[in-house]
């Protein structure tokens, strides 16, 4: 048997509810902020929120970043004489560029370094003005491409597309200057996702944190967080089943923790969706562990894991290959300790499975024959007649088994 080893998935940003599935593997305090919140999102306001999920959680700093956020809405509202909902939306928009935002950095993602430095992107930038029209009443979409996030906000019935990353990007596709919209608008609506409420704002920041983090725990770690939050985020954002599936390629090729591995996707499968993606990924990690119980020779673990994993692996020819697998091993076991009772039994598994396989072929008719051989030792003749008797009916012309048979007719017992 060969062990699987899947290729790892590449990590890029895609765009990407049920509550959520908390895995016992999820490095977390129950008494922390960051479980509190996983648990009740709803129960924290949306600063709070994108500065949780960004992993921000002691006190001082969401008490500092949120008194940033706080006060720069309370300026906005100080500075800005109401008249229509799309001007002071726009007056938002200038005054984010003209006070906060202060160089473009492709991987300033983060909402505090925004708000630290001034140093932003698309993501940071979308987030920050779609917090700050959030807390001036607005509902806007983040909507979020495969190499690009914006904001679209609808405002008497009129989608107005906002690049936040441009000064000039307030209603940027309406703009008069603009010379290529129709490539634009065609670009920007491939393989939109548009995020529709604050659950999914802060799932798309756990799935670019993904994408920046190094190392596959930490990833991983951040993938349980999405999913706990929603547990159908790992088939929504292709980061976080990245995060999810390259621990466990971590996990397998480099630590050869085949156990841990198929705990973590047994636990899964057991608790989302039956995605095709996350079956065959429990298929290979059965294999791999069930390989590892049988060189270490725990055989009845191997038969009661391959039982269970019948009810979620639908592949008929991998179970039996699997049955046949560890029978035959469990049958040399028997038979290297001459306890070939048991040996039959095991091998006569595996033979009804493939009774065309060599070795199964070999090792039975071979029990057989020492079965019989220790019963003529031990002079119980009409055992080792009735061993003979089963060994012929499959193995007829086994020159051994007829020899004895045909001593056995000389002899009076």
């Amino acid at each position: 048997m060969k062990r699987i080893l899947n290729l790892a998935l590449i990590l890029f940003i895609i765009i990407s509810t049920n509550f959520g599935y908390i895995s016992r593997y999820l490095e977390l305090d129950k008494n922390s902020l960051e479980y509190n919140f996983i648990r009740n999102p709803s129960s924290f306001e949306i600063a709070k929120s994108v500065l949780v999920s960004y992993g921000i959680t002691t006190s001082k700093e969401i008490s500092l970043y949120s008194s940033i956020i706080n006060q720069t809405a309370s300026d906005i509202e100080n500075k800005f004489n109401k008249k229509s909902k799309i001007e002071f939306a726009k007056f938002i928009f200038q005054y984010m560029h003209d006070n906060i935002l202060k160089k473009y950095s492709e991987h300033a993602y983060r909402l505090d370094t925004l708000l630290d430095s001034g140093d932003y992107n698309c993501i940071s930038s979308t987030i920050f003005y779609n917090i700050l029209l959030i807390k001036k009443g607005y509902n806007p979409q983040m909507v979020l491409t495969r190499d690009h996030t914006f904001t679209i906000l609808n405002i008497d019935g009129n989608d107005i597309f906002i690049e936040n990353t441009s000064e000039a990007g307030f209603n940027y596709i309406n703009n008069p200057h603009l010379i290529n919209r129709e490539e634009l608008v065609s670009r920007l609506q491939k393989d939109k996702h548009i995020v529709l409420n604050q659950k999914e704002m802060i799932l798309s920041i756990y799935a670019n944190r993904i994408y920046y983090i190094n190392g596959p725990e930490k990833a991983f770690q951040i993938s349980l967080k999405a999913l706990a939050l929603d547990p159908e985020s790992i088939a929504k954002y292709n980061n976080i089943q990245a995060g999810f599936f390259n621990y466990l390629q971590y996990l397998t090729k480099n630590e050869k923790n085949y156990e841990k591995s198929y705990s973590i996707t047994q636990e899964a499968v057991e608790s989302l969706k039956s995605y095709p993606f996350l079956l065959n990924r429990y298929k290979i990690d059965v294999n791999n562990y069930l390989i590892l119980l049988v060189e270490n020779q725990d055989f009845e673990k191997a038969l009661t894991i391959l039982q269970n994993s019948s009810e979620y692996i639908s592949d008929i020819d991998f179970i039996n290959e699997m049955n046949f697998y560890i029978n035959i091993n469990y049958g040399n076991f028997y038979f290297s300790n001459q306890n070939y009772e048991k040996a039959y039994s095991k091998f006569m598994i595996s033979y009804e499975i493939n009774s065309r396989n060599s070795t199964i072929n070999k090792n039975l008719n071979s029990t057989f024959i020492m079965w019989a051989q220790q019963n003529f030792k031990n002079d119980n003749y009409t055992k080792a007649e009735e061993i003979i008797n089963k060994g012929l009916e499959i193995f007829p012309e086994s020159p051994p088994l007829n020899k004895m048979r045909n001593y056995l007719n000389k002899i009076d017992y």
